[in-house]
């Protein structure tokens, strides 16, 4: 199984999140936390860092993440590890245009309170939070 790290990046009252390119090869579209895979000889911290500067022009080097939380998805077949990254000031974001075509600020209050409903989506019971922003 691979391993992918994610970042939750929080900014006083809000989490930055990234909706994914319709070309990416995984899953196009979707609403997540930016990240990606950990490359051979690189270690998840260099990897947090080089998949949120890839992806939305931020550089979290000096912000010290924090691991908090580890998944597996069924549908990629990767180990994801999720780290927090808390920000000062506001980080300016520049979506990749490819990767990342959006970025949605969702107030923390929402994220930390809203339910998570199982939907039909294509034929399949998933998992949907709906913020006042997007829905993941």
């Amino acid at each position: 199984m691979k391993l992918s790290v994610v970042g939750l990046m929080i900014f006083k009252n809000e989490v930055i999140l990234v909706q994914r390119g319709s070309q990416v090869k995984r899953h196009k579209g979707e609403i997540a936390l930016p990240g990606g895979a950990v490359e051979p000889a690189e270690t998840e911290l260099e990897a947090l860092r080089r998949e949120i500067l890839e992806e939305i022009g931020v550089d979290i080097y000096g912000n010290n993440p924090i691991f908090f939380a580890e998944t597996c998805t069924s549908n990629s077949r990767f180990r994801i590890r999720a780290y927090a990254i808390f920000f000062d000031k506001s980080p300016e974001l520049k979506p990749d245009g490819f990767e990342v075509v959006k970025v949605h600020r969702v107030p923390l209050n929402e994220v930390m309170t809203a339910p998570v409903r199982w939907e039909n989506l294509k034929g399949h019971r998933v998992p949907v939070i709906r913020f006042s922003t997007c829905t993941v």
